[in-house]
C-alpha cells in the first residue's frame, strides 16, 4: 500500500491540469512566491499530523485478529466468525443510523476538502499529498506493532496508538483553528 501510494502520487504530480478559473485568478501576482510558501508550510503541518493518525490506525486495525489469537489463545476459526459478525453489525448499524453514521467515515472527505481548501485551485494535488501522508505511516504500523507483539507486549501498541491519536486530535485543532474553511463550507455555529 505504501509503495502504491508513492507511485500514484508520483504519477499524479507529473500531470498538468488546465485550470479554467477567472482571468484574474490565472494571472500571477507579485506575491505568488509568498502564497506558495504559506501553502507549503501549512501542507507540511498537515502531512506531519497525518503521520500521527496513519500510524495510530496502522498499529491497531490490521493486527486485531492476531492480537485476539495471542491474547486469548483462540484459533482463526473462532476469531473469523466474530470479526465477520462485527463487520456485518457495523454495516447494518451504518444503514440504520443513516446520516449519523456518516461521521465515522465522513472525516475522510472533510480532510480532503480541508487539504484542497488550503491551496489554490491549480495545486489540487494537495488531496493526493493528504492521502499519501496518511497511508505511508499506516502501512508501516503493522510492522511496528509486530515488533511490540514479538517482544511480548500485547497491549503496548494499543496504548501507543491511543497516544498518537490523542496527539493528532489536539495538534489538529491547534494547527487549523485559524484556517478559514474552504469555499462553500461553513463552520457549525
Amino acid at each position: 500500500m505504501g509503495v502504491m501510494s508513492i507511485v500514484t502520487f508520483w504519477l499524479l504530480s507529473g500531470t498538468r491540469e488546465r485550470y479554467r478559473g477567472s482571468a484574474a485568478a490565472d494571472r500571477k501576482s507579485p506575491s505568488d512566491g509568498d502564497v506558495r510558501r504559506r501553502e507549503n508550510s501549512i501542507l507540511a503541518r498537515l502531512v506531519a499530523l497525518n503521520a500521527f493518525n496513519g500510524m495510530a490506525i496502522g498499529l491497531t486495525g490490521p493486527l486485531m485478529s492476531y492480537w485476539f489469537a495471542r491474547r486469548f489463545h483462540v484459533c482463526p476459526q473462532a476469531i473469523g466468525p466474530v470479526m465477520a459478525l462485527a463487520f456485518v453489525l457495523t454495516g447494518v448499524a451504518a444503514l440504520l443510523t443513516g446520516r449519523v453514521s456518516v461521521f465515522n467515515r465522513g472525516t475522510v472527505g472533510v480532510g480532503q476538502a480541508l487539504a484542497v481548501g488550503l491551496v489554490r485551485d491549480e495545486r489540487r494535488l494537495a488531496t493526493s499529498l493528504n492521502a499519501v501522508s496518511m497511508q505511508l505511516p499506516q502501512s508501516a504500523g503493522p510492522s511496528v506493532a509486530g515488533l511490540f507483539l514479538h517482544a511480548g507486549h500485547f497491549a503496548l501498541h494499543f496504548y501507543v496508538a491511543a497516544l498518537l491519536q490523542g496527539a493528532y486530535l489536539v495538534a489538529y485543532a491547534l494547527v487549523f483553528r485559524g484556517c478559514a474553511p474552504p469555499d462553500g463550507l461553513t463552520r457549525a455555529s
